[in-house]
């Protein structure tokens, strides 16, 4: 299982950078987390994994995530909506909360009508501490509504995410993670149409790809995606 995870992943990667619409911005080498987690195994994520997605859809990983909630879904469970992705960890006292709030400032930034079209969620880092009353408790002191998925997952499937959005993590000896941090854009098919680095507040190129992504999928019914323009980084 461990080998078809990696091998689906480095073919998800090849055929990722093959696509030349994203501007990613430099980020700081890293190292595989030393955290020990409770692998989550259900047949969720293989519940999909007969689905038919673009060969460069993040989606063609074949993961299971355990919400806020409590349920297990796979990845791909906000499949037909765009969805703003990101990682965080609950301890972190700087850089993941001003990651939320730009989540929340860029929601700001559309309509209501907009808003309601698109998903949002945010996968730990930190799956050892960070457990289901933990992501519930993120939900409830932020305000988040049922649009957010709030999720955990084993080490090796965290590590498999990661390395599909560009986001480098590393464990330190206090228990603390270094990280990049970065917002991505998922189409509905999940593929990845925009990603930006700014945090503290929005990012003028990354929403206006945003608009454009909810539009087309309010005329297309959600079924496919196109890559976007560049959003800055």
């Amino acid at each position: 299982m461990k080998f078809h995870r990696q091998l689906r992943c480095g073919l998800l990667m090849l055929a990722l950078s093959g696509a030349s619409t994203l501007t990613l911005a430099a980020e700081n080498t890293a190292t595989p987390a030393a955290a020990s987690a409770t692998r989550i195994t259900t047949s969720a994520s293989t519940a999909t994994a007969s689905q038919s997605w673009p060969e460069d859809s993040v989606y063609q990983l074949d993961l299971t995530l355990q919400i806020q909630t409590g349920q297990q879904v796979p990845l791909s469970v906000d499949a037909g909506s765009p969805v703003l992705v990101s990682m965080f960890y609950n301890s972190c006292e700087y850089v993941c909360p001003m990651l939320i709030e730009t989540l929340q400032m860029t929601e700001t930034a559309l309509t209501k009508r907009e808003r309601a079209k698109l998903k949002m969620m945010l996968v730990s880092f930190d799956p050892a501490r960070d457990d289901v009353a933990a992501l519930k408790n993120i939900q409830r002191q932020r305000r988040l509504d049922q649009r957010w998925t709030i999720a955990r997952s084993d080490e090796d499937s965290v590590r498999s995410l990661s390395v599909a959005l560009g986001i480098q993590y590393r464990q330190l000896e206090s228990g603390e993670f270094n990280h990049s941090t970065a917002i991505i854009l998922l189409g509905p098919d999940g593929r990845i149409l925009a990603k930006t680095t700014k945090l503290a507040d929005t990012d003028p190129a990354f929403i206006k790809v945003l608009k454009q992504t909810l539009q087309a999928t309010g005329k297309q019914g959600g079924a496919k995606s196109k890559p976007a323009a560049n959003a800055a980084p």
